[in-house]
Parts: structure tokens; sequence; C-alpha cells
């Protein structure tokens, strides 16, 4: 399927195919005569306009000589292709690894931070899509939380675990019924707070590093202001 694909939508000839274990979308290095690509296939739920939206903006940083991803047009000029139900995006490969949460060392955490400030420098222009606008805070149903965060403190009541696991649980989901509480507090100053334009999802997850350097930043597909 995956040498049909690349061969229809990229006139690609491929070489040979390798699976690789990613999070939630199926991700696949392709090898052919003209070099090592990356070809993603999004879950069903993912958006057309997300993935024009993603690869609009990882060209504009890439013109700013920002790590992001390559990504490619197939031969109709699209920056996607849509088949056997799924939306496919085609890369320049980039070797490295993603971090695990809570992995990345302090000095890699600051240039990291280096990176996302550069990145906001470049999108300041950008109109991008709103998160967290004055309208998600008026339709926040505090009680449909606070209702999960209870069952969820009875579940780690029962659960079979460690103890000090037990325990992190407890307190983490204490804090998020602490701060849930204050959500009509956040909505009154809400008007007032500083946006900018951001990656959207910037964790370790999305940097590909090699050496501990950061050789590419991925995934700009929830990007917003």
């Amino acid at each position: 399927m995956v040498h049909d694909l690349l061969k229809t939508y990229w006139d690609i000839e491929v070489d040979r195919v390798e699976f690789l274990e990613q999070a939630t979308a199926s991700c696949f290095r392709v090898f052919s005569g003209e070099g090592s690509y990356f070809l993603k296939r999004f879950q069903r739920s993912f958006s057309p306009e997300k993935a024009v939206l993603d690869a609009k903006i990882c060209k504009i940083l890439c013109e700013h000589h920002v790590r992001a991803s390559e990504i490619l047009e197939t031969v109709s000029g699209e920056s996607f292709a849509q088949a056997h139900g799924h939306i496919w995006q085609l890369q320049r490969f980039s070797s490295g690894i993603a971090l695990a949460q809570n992995a990345a060392e302090e000095d890699l955490i600051c240039r990291a931070s280096a990176y996302l400030a550069q990145i906001h420098c470049v999108l300041k222009e950008e109109k991008l899509p709103l998160l967290f606008d004055r309208a998600w805070f008026e339709k926040f149903d505090k009680e449909k939380y606070m209702a999960y965060y209870r069952e969820t403190l009875e579940w780690a009541k029962k659960a079979k675990m460690e103890d000090a696991l037990r325990e992190k649980i407890k307190n983490d989901i204490l804090f998020s019924m602490e701060l849930t509480e204050k959500m009509p507090l956040f909505a009154e100053c809400f008007q007032n707070v500083t946006r900018v334009s951001s990656h959207g999802d910037y964790t370790p997850s999305q940097l590909l590093c090699e050496n501990g350097e950061i050789v590419r930043i991925v995934d700009f597909a929830n990007v917003h202001t």
C-alpha cells in the first residue's frame, strides 16, 4: 500500500519501508534512490484543515531557519494526500529520537525554550486559530470536570498500585479540582492575558534530538494563538 501511495501522490519509487513506533499516528521511514522520507498516517479524526495549516507553518519557519519539519507537496501541489480513509503527510527524514516526558536535561530545556521564543517571533504576525478565548470559558462545564475527578479519586482508592503512585495521583487530582473551582475567576481576567502565536503542543516528545542537540521540531498541527 505504501509503495503505491508514494508513487501515485509523490511520484517516488520506494525501495524499502520501515515501520516506526510512534504515539497516535502510524509512521514509516521510506527508502528510495532519491533519499529517505518520513511518511505519517494520521488518525481518522485528523482534519484536512490541520494538515494544510501544519504544512504552511512549517514552511514559514523553515524559511526563517527554524528547525521545523520539511513537508513535501504531492505531484498536484497539495500538502497532504487523502487515501484509504486517512490523511497522509510526507516529510524529509530527520535522524534523532523524541524524548520521553520529564526526561530532558536542564541544558536541553533551556535551548528548547530559546527555540520556542524564536517560533513566537516568527509567527507573531500570523493569523492563527484562537485557543481558550472567553467563549471557551463561558462554555466550561465545571460540574462535568468535578464529577470526572471524583470518579477518578474513587478508582485510585481501589486500584492495585504502589502507595507512592496512589498518593501522587490523589494529589494531582486534588490540585486539578482546586484549579477547576477557580475557573470562573480566570474568565473575568482572561481578556487581559497577553497572547502569542505558538506551537500548541510544545513538549519533549515533539523535539527530535541527537547527541544532545535538537535537530528538528515537529508536529505544528495544533499551532494557535
